[in-house]
């Protein structure tokens, strides 16, 4: 009898190796040892008619003549057929693409090699020999292959796998179906598993190679395991991780790598497990899950192979000295040249950086001038303030210090420091660094650019992580795979920039946000910091843009589940534009806030009750609290009465007296007539500057008696006033004596 097996948890790889194994081998029994990977099985329950197979305790092991074995060659992979290695006579055919270790068994056929998949080397035996394949066999083998190829973006990827899934395209090979393997998006219990996961990873350095190791214990045997750590690599962008599973009878590991100089496949034979350089597991028995770590700890120095780190010569170079002139106010370029000099008094070395810098490359106006020094940052600020007449205040605890110069410039200067996360969503911790590092810590590539302020470097441009190529391709692209797992308000950022300059995200920082979102990340960030974030964005001179990226992203509802964006709420977001540029200037000098109106358009649809807890749950202070609550409370009813066509003076004036200047824009925004427009107009520039001359000094030369009544005495003759039944000092005095006699 000849039967055909692979190993235990069998991927993608395993099964379609055995479906092709069976083409070659058409008259084997199958079987499929231990339990498969979750989507095998789901695979395998939806298309059961492509291979015919066995349980373990359905065969006789005894009787086996030929065992063929595919994408393994270890006797402990393959569950209940090593049985039938008891048999001398037994003939060994082995099809895998592992690299060969010292525990793997040798056939009479032994055909492997260098392969990204087991699945590759059968497809060219197949192709070869001429066998025909189904539409449905050639989906499945072509899945394997981009399984353990990462759709052929792992290192072990060769041309003979790009050849074969072209060969099987060519036979019918459903690309939808595999995207829809390969894609898939996370449970809900992979999204727990991942939280968790986040939250017990550590980081450890063997040979200046960062290390991700997480331990953590179950009860319960833990489904999806390979696949939820896999994604954690790519989502933390991780060189390498080992994830160390400990239950009441056996300790799993798990692990990923991006790197040659950390081949987890040998790693994990430490620990009778095996698999590939870039992806590998093993099961042990009889240790501790401390005993474990420190082994792996042990095998890792042992195996790791040190690299050598790329010198920070490595960048890109240009000079922009020219628009340091160009762009920037005569007394600004001046400033900074001062600077370089006065930094090379006392050889710091003083860069430009951020948000001024990129702003400096698109020709868009920004003054606030950010320092980044290689060295002591609070002891240049003191320095520099000194030289130039100024004085600074400083934080010791972050290395930053701010200096006012004379005319009322200011100065943010920071030591170059690096930062890392002790969880995601927390405020970073923050130590001594080189410029790169300091670079490294920003949001996006557009941010990470300096320029050199030294007399004899002046205005060299350097950039280490191509923002120069991303500000000229109008793209907002992350440093790393971590980036809004360590930061979410970067996710508002990222949309506020793309807003603000026209820009789109690059493919990667888009899933990558995408991804963070699906782990719920903005539970853990503080409500303050969101509400400064959700500010900034509703601050931006026109955020409509930003706004409907926020909703297509479903980031709106991390605000509140019942904010949508209607036909008529996008109305309103265009039709705002008109308001400020007609009523700019006012809401200016009035102190009014742009972004209250544009939150008010966003709350409209929500109850009172909801709009005030949402305040609540936001943490806005009691003025910001106000102003809105006021705007929904107060537009219907207001609306109402200014749209009758006759309307008393006075009584415009009590209808909108008290009400802050941005509700008063909403109510123009949304009465959408002319005369709604115009009465607030009235009342902001006439009707609020109407001055009785009696006072209650006046009243009492008149006889009357200070209290309640005068209140009600000046109330009503201000409204006689707008109404213009009195126009004069003696005609209030008529008023008051005819309305108000005396007791």
């Amino acid at each position: 009898m000849d039967l055909m097996v692979t190993h235990i948890g069998a991927d993608f790889d395993a099964l379609a190796s055995l479906v092709a194994a069976r083409k070659i081998y058409p008259k084997a029994q199958v079987v499929l040892p231990g339990s498969p990977d979750k989507d095998v099985r789901e695979y395998l329950y939806k298309n059961p008619h492509l291979i015919d197979l066995r349980r373990e305790k359905e065969v006789d092991f005894e009787k086996v003549k030929r065992l063929i074995v595919v994408d393994t060659r270890l006797a402990k992979r393959i569950g209940e057929a090593k049985k039938a290695l008891n048999n001398r006579k037994l003939i060994l055919h082995f099809y895998d693409h592992h690299p060969r270790t010292k525990d793997d068994l040798a056939g009479t056929v032994d055909i492997g090699g260098r392969y990204g998949a087991t699945t590759t080397i059968l497809v060219e035996l197949i192709k070869k020999r001429r066998i025909r394949i189904s539409p449905e066999e050639a989906t499945l083998l072509a899945l394997g292959i981009y399984e353990d190829t990462g759709s052929f973006t792992f290192p072990s990827t060769t041309a003979a796998d790009l050849k074969a899934a072209s060969f099987l395209v060519a036979k019918g090979a459903n690309l939808n179906m595999i995207s829809d393997f390969m894609r898939r998006e996370l449970t809900k219990t992979q999204v727990k598993l991942l939280n968790k996961l986040l939250r017990l990873e550590k980081r450890i350095k063997i040979n200046g190679i960062e290390i991700a190791i997480i331990k953590l214990k179950s009860s319960d045997y833990v489904t999806d395991l390979a696949a939820t750590v896999h994604r954690l690599r790519d989502i933390e962008n991780l060189e390498s991780i080992f994830v160390l599973l400990g239950t009441k009878e056996r300790i799993r590991i798990v692990a990923r790598s991006r790197i040659k100089a950390v081949n987890v496949g040998k790693i994990t034979q430490a620990f009778g497990g095996g698999g590939h350089a870039t992806a590998a597991s093993a099961t042990i028995r009889g240790m501790e899950l401390r005993d474990v770590e420190k082994k792996l700890i042990e095998v890792l120095n042992n195996k790791v192979t040190p690299e050598i780190a790329p010198e920070e010569s490595l960048m890109f170079r240009k000079n922009v000295g020219p628009l340091l002139n160009r762009n920037l106010p005569s007394k600004i370029a001046r400033l900074l040249v001062k600077v370089g000099k006065i930094a090379d008094e006392k050889n710091f070395r003083v860069y430009l950086v951020g948000g001024f810098v990129r702003d400096l490359l698109l020709g868009v106006e920004n003054f606030d001038v950010d320092l980044v020094v290689k060295g002591d940052g609070i002891s240049f600020a003191r320095y520099l303030a000194g030289r130039l007449g100024g004085k600074i205040t400083s934080h010791k605890r972050f290395g930053t210090a701010v200096a006012t110069l004379p005319g009322g410039i200011k100065i943010d200067v920071a030591t170059a420091r690096k930062e890392f996360y002790a969880s995601p969503a927390a405020l970073p911790t923050v130590e001594k660094g080189s410029l790169r590092e300091d670079l490294y810590r920003r949001d996006f590539t557009i941010n990470t650019m300096a320029v050199r302020l030294n007399s004899k470097r002046y205005g060299e441009l350097v950039d280490f992580f191509g923002g120069w190529k991303d500000l000229k391709e109008r793209k907002v692209r992350v440093l790393h795979n971590r980036s809004f797992i360590e930061d979410p308000t970067r996710m508002f950022r990222a949309i506020r920039f793309q807003g603000r300059y026209g820009f789109s995200m690059d493919r990667n920082t888009e899933r990558l946000l995408r991804d963070a979102l699906k782990l719920k990340i903005f539970r853990r960030l503080s409500k303050q910091r969101m509400k400064e974030e959700i500010i900034t964005i509703l601050s931006e001179p026109e955020p409509k843009n930003a706004i409907l990226r926020l909703y297509q992203l479903g980031i709106l509802k991390s605000i509140h589940p019942k904010i949508r964006l209607s036909q008529e709420i996008r109305k309103d977001l265009q039709m705002v534009r008109g308001i400020f540029s007609r009523f700019g200037p006012l809401l200016k000098r009035e102190g009014g806030k742009g972004w209250i109106i544009h939150f008010l358009i966003l709350v409209q649809r929500l109850s009172l009750l909801e709009v005030k807890n949402l305040c609540k749950n936001l943490r806005f202070s009691r003025e910001q609290s106000r102003k809105i609550v006021k705007g929904s409370e107060s537009l219907s009813k207001v609306i109402r009465k200014l749209k009758r066509s006759e309307l008393k003076p006075s009584f415009l004036y009590r209808t909108l007296k008290g009400l802050p200047v941005e509700v008063l824009l909403f109510i123009v925004l949304k009465g959408r007539r002319r005369l709604v427009e115009k009465r607030v107009y009235q009342y902001l520039t006439r009707m609020r500057k109407v001055r009785i001359r009696t006072t209650g000094d006046k009243l009492k030369k008149m006889g009357y008696k200070q209290g309640p009544l005068f209140k009600k005495i000046l109330q009503e003759l201000l409204w006689a006033r707008l109404d213009g039944i009195v126009k004069s000092q003696s005609s209030e005095r008529k008023f008051v004596i005819d309305n108000f006699p005396k007791d």
